[in-house]
């Protein structure tokens, strides 16, 4: 966390003329008067170890089944154990939405994966690739696979961050009230036993059913050989993005007068990231290119 030694933000308030702010008011002079407009600081209950394992396999091989046909075959298989990350002393809490709109410490009943998430068992990666030789000029070509990635997540947005674990303590002091403000010398609440409540807290969140995002590539095209040395490949190329990361605020307050909080769905919370594999994109294209290859190495 950035503010582990605390923020005190001086005016100027107690300074400034209300009556005609304009031209009134210098923050050194709040300063010296040791009364800040507000402050702000972060507890952190210890560093955080974040760990997971990887695991992959793979296999290949290409076949000649006929002076014109070639197949390359292959298959890899990979498990993100503890993804994103677990952390080795479970200082880590998840919002669950269902089934009452709670936060939940890994290990418990409610949340027993040890990084909040199942992991994804699920990782086949096929590759096929197909080439076949029609005529003495002519080529054919064609593959597809399907790629896994442990997508990166920032640290700041897992569940090492959320009530109990880690909390603030904050202030505003009043501008019409100096003797009631809260002090420099005061310094900030330190909270007994350093045990958050999760109530009202802006909390970080991830699917428990969380997938491994991948990739599909494929291709086809044809290659033929002019004369002249010279050769043209034209092909067709795709990609499609799936599982990807999206990061929606499941707590965001529906449009309309009043107080914030009655207006969110879980009104208990501040505005909750919930990081899920729900995002997807998709890629076409058309690549043309000509070779032509001269004499003495120049191509």
């Amino acid at each position: 966390d950035s503010n582990l030694h605390g923020t005190l933000n001086y005016g100027p308030i107690y300074t400034t003329n209300p009556a005609s702010a304009a031209g009134t008011g210098i923050s050194l002079a709040d300063l010296l008067l040791g009364a800040p407009q507000n402050g702000v600081i972060a507890y952190l209950t210890g560093s955080r170890g974040y760990r997971r394992t990887e695991y992959g396999a793979f296999a290949q091989d290409t076949w000649k089944l006929t002076s014109a046909l070639t197949l390359n075959l292959g298959l890899r298989y990979e498990v993100f154990a503890a993804y994103p990350w677990k952390e080795v002393a479970d200082r880590m809490s998840n919002f669950l939405p269902a089934p009452r709109g709670n936060v939940f410490v890994v290990g418990s009943p409610e949340l027993p994966y040890e990084s909040a998430t199942r992991t994804d068992y699920n990782n086949f990666g096929p590759r096929l690739g197909v080439a076949y030789k029609l005529g003495a000029r002519t080529v054919l070509r064609a593959a597809y696979g399907a790629f896994y990635t442990a997508e990166a997540i920032p640290a700041t947005s897992l569940g090492a961050v959320n009530p109990p674990f880690i909390g603030s303590s904050a202030f505003t002091n009043n501008q019409f009230d100096f003797a009631g403000a809260r002090k420099t010398s005061q310094g900030f609440d330190r909270p007994v036993g350093l045990v958050f409540s999760p109530l009202g807290a802006a909390l970080q969140s991830v699917d428990p059913n969380f997938r491994t995002p991948y990739a599909q590539q494929w291709n086809a095209g044809v290659q033929h050989h002019f004369p002249g040395q010279v050769l043209l490949t034209a092909q067709y190329v795709g990609t499609a993005g799936k599982k990807l990361v999206l990061t929606p605020d499941l707590n965001q307050p529906r449009p309309g007068p009043g107080a914030v909080p009655p207006r969110r769905p879980y009104p208990d919370f501040n505005a909750i990231s919930w990081t899920e594999s729900g995002g997807s994109s998709i890629y076409h294209s058309l690549q043309v290119s000509a070779e032509k290859r001269m004499s003495g190495g120049l191509s």
